[in-house]
């Protein structure tokens, strides 16, 4: 096969036995020539007829000259932006593995930790939608045994942070390796749960392993293929699965840290696999924007079940805890809602912000527990959300409003902690 002008033999690399008499032939300067004036002539015709600019490449580019910025100590970070069903915008800064310089790319797996919650309770209301759930049932009904309240708890309390479960200190985690969410329930220490039902908000990983173990009994599959199930196909996620170290994923990048003057080194193992929905899956950024995308375009749930879910919850005693199911959820000077999730842990930082109005959706992963990614994500959707109310927006399919008397600048953002922080 003839190399293209100026190039070389496909397939070959150079250095690597590819030099001897006769590996690479050159193209007769006539023939390059030739080549160059037809290459000429498309370009011009192409110019001539005209290509319409991206309605999104102001956004883009304030994006773009941000993350330069403001991403020279992350390792590597990946971002993707969703409009309706398309992926308008993914791109990959940095390396998978800096001592290798494998670079990452928009199939590079990272841990999203507590970014997995949203998708838990894609999940759970699925179940519900089916009536195979049963959201404000006792999970005592599902887990006997398994839950030590003294009264009752709820899977809607479980996955607005108000069944009065608390979060894993420092020096906690749920036990590993386990073969199934139930039985990482079960192995939980005693005492999870220090309060009554209703009366806090208090984000609990704790609770979310709890959760999960409740799915996988109301539906009798185990997480993993009840979420491939029930989000993950449907939404078109393949890359979307348990971070289980005993297994040999290709696509996953190596977990960084750093210490001392700034000084990058790996991150300390970690086997977080049997929090499950709590935060012990891995995915890429275009498998979370598939997966916003679907939840507001009506793909995974029921529109009034999607709006249960970027709803506000309610203490007893009626206080606006600004969560939802599953969502961190905040208004905008509208009213409209702006759902988000943040995660984090050793080796990792993710980030997810869902307009459903707009059907806008940011995702932001990396490879390392850097600072304000939250952040970054957040302004990137005020940029993007300014070029789709320009373009005429996507299609309105959740209608979704924010909570009433609530308002705040568009998408500002506010530092909440990842539990745990």
């Amino acid at each position: 096969m003839r190399p293209p002008c100026g190039g070389r033999t496909p397939h070959r690399r150079p250095g690597r036995g590819n030099r001897g008499p006769g590996a690479e032939r050159r193209p007769s300067s006539v023939r390059c020539a030739a080549v160059a004036v037809l290459a000429a002539a498309l370009a011009a015709a192409v110019a001539a007829a005209g290509s319409p600019a991206s309605p999104h490449a102001k956004a883009i580019e304030r994006s773009r000259a941000l993350l330069d910025a403001a991403l020279q100590l992350y390792p590597g970070t990946s971002v993707a932006v969703a409009v309706g069903n398309d992926i308008v915008w993914s791109t990959a800064f940095g390396y998978a593995d800096v001592e290798r310089h494998r670079p990452v790319s928009r199939a590079t797996q990272f841990r999203i930790y507590e970014v997995a919650m949203p998708l838990t309770t894609a999940v759970m209301a699925r179940l519900a939608d089916e009536g195979r759930l049963d959201l404000d049932a006792p999970v005592q009904r599902y887990l006997p045994g398994a839950v030590d309240s003294g009264y009752p708890v709820t899977a809607r309390q479980l996955a607005a942070h108000l069944s009065g479960a608390r979060d894993f200190p420092g020096d906690e985690d749920a036990p590993a390796p386990c073969a199934s969410a139930r039985e990482a329930a079960r192995r939980l220490p005693p005492g999870v749960f220090v309060r009554p039902s209703g009366l806090a908000f208090s984000p609990s990983r704790a609770g979310y392993v709890l959760l999960s173990a409740v799915l996988e009994a109301a539906s009798g599959k185990d997480f993993a293929a009840l979420l491939s199930e029930t989000v993950a196909a449907p939404a078109g996620m393949p890359s979307t699965m348990r971070d289980d170290p005993r297994r040999f994923l290709p696509g996953r990048t190596l977990f960084y840290e750093r210490g001392w003057f700034g000084l990058l080194s790996m991150a300390p193992d970690v086997d977080v696999s049997c929090r499950y929905g709590a935060g012990g899956l891995v995915s890429t950024t275009g498998d979370l924007a598939r997966f916003g995308a679907a939840l507001v375009g009506g793909e995974i749930v029921r529109p009034e079940s999607a709006r249960a879910l970027f709803t506000p919850q309610r203490t007893r005693t009626g206080t606006d805890t600004g969560y939802g199911l599953g969502w961190h959820v905040d208004a905008d000077a509208r009213g409209r809602a702006v759902a988000w999730h943040g995660g984090r842990g050793v080796g990792g930082r993710a980030a997810i912000v869902v307009v459903p109005h707009a059907r806008l959706v940011v995702v932001m992963l990396s490879n390392i527990e850097g600072e304000r990614l939250d952040e970054h994500a957040r302004r990137i959707a005020a940029w993007f959300l300014e070029s789709v109310e320009a373009s005429g927006g996507a299609p309105d399919v959740l209608r979704a409003s924010g909570p009433p008397g609530k308002s705040a600048a568009p998408l500002a953002f506010r530092a909440l902690p990842a539990p745990g922080e």
